[in-house]
């Protein structure tokens, strides 16, 4: 048996001792031993302050060995608690143990990055995208069967002023954070509910600068971001109200924020799925923030 079965051999017992010694009902003992954390933590904070005398009346209190028997005080009763709360008590902490460290430990480079988590296409005009199993990227041309994709300009407001402007809208990127912080207004949205081809999570897309290169899964696509989406009325067609969460302003500058994803040209040709994950290859600087396109 090695040291770590001893630990939560330990633990397991000290939590069959603990379920003896109460009559309380289940959910309230658990509730009672996460609420002890309090109390264990609050220790070790009196502790460090006897260990370095930051009490004017108690002088020097305690040692710095009192303060270590204090935190593992309070790992103790967080393992008692976790297994109370869950039976696999030793498998939910390696599993966090080990994300903590993927989040925290991977060097900065490989981590600008993120994942597709759903992509969308239509071959006529509407308002939103269904979903697809994937989508064809074409260089300088956008989503195969899109009928966004074009050399020139596809948007029918924009091709009313002027059909021979090029597209810089190939490509329509969305956040799938942008749905969280919509359903805490009371709106449900999904992916390709807003019209993006590509929804995306773990990349701040509206920080990106102008001409960031986005690198879609394994199969080679990769599109160049041109800038802000600027969402019209239609959005509240869609739904009453969605219009003002999107675009708005700065309570300090007064400046206009748009939030509904960004925009792109396809560079290179590729499939792209649910579950690829996406490389951000950042432009030269000096770097030139989104505006609307």
């Amino acid at each position: 048996m090695t040291s770590d079965d001893d630990l939560w051999t330990t633990i397991d017992r000290l939590r069959a001792w603990l379920d003896g010694s109460t009559e309380r009902p289940g959910r309230e003992a658990l509730l009672l031993r996460m609420l002890k954390l309090s109390e264990e933590v609050g220790e070790v904070a009196e502790a460090v302050i006897g260990a370095v005398g930051q009490n004017p009346r108690k002088g020097v209190s305690h040692t710095w060995q009192d303060v270590e028997s204090e935190l593992c005080d309070v790992v103790v009763t967080a393992l008692v608690a976790l297994g109370t709360l869950t039976p696999d008590a030793r498998g939910a902490l390696t599993a966090h143990v080990a994300r903590v460290a993927e989040r925290s430990l991977t060097p900065p480079a490989a981590a600008e990055g993120g994942v597709v988590t759903a992509v969308s296409s239509n071959g006529t005009y509407s308002f939103t995208k269904p979903n697809r199993d994937g989508i064809t990227l074409l260089a300088g041309l956008g989503v195969e069967g899109d009928v966004h994709a074009g050399v020139t300009v596809k948007h029918r407001s924009r091709m009313a002023q002027d059909p021979t402007q090029p597209n810089l809208r190939q490509v329509h990127l969305m956040h799938e954070e942008l749905f969280a912080e919509l359903a805490a207004d009371g709106h449900e949205v999904r992916p390709g509910e807003l019209g993006e081809n590509v929804t995306t999570r773990g990349i701040d897309l509206l920080a990106l600068p102008t001409g960031t290169l986005l690198h879609l899964g394994g199969g080679g696509a990769v599109v160049e971001v041109t800038g802000l989406r600027n969402p019209c009325l239609q959005i509240d067609h869609f739904q009453d109200g969605l219009l003002k969460r999107v675009v708005g302003r700065d309570p300090e500058t007064g400046a206009v924020v748009r939030k509904a994803g960004v925009m792109s040209v396809v560079r290179a040709g590729g499939t792209v799925r649910a579950g690829d994950a996406i490389r951000v290859e950042l432009p030269a600087e000096p770097h030139r923030p989104l505006e609307k396109v």
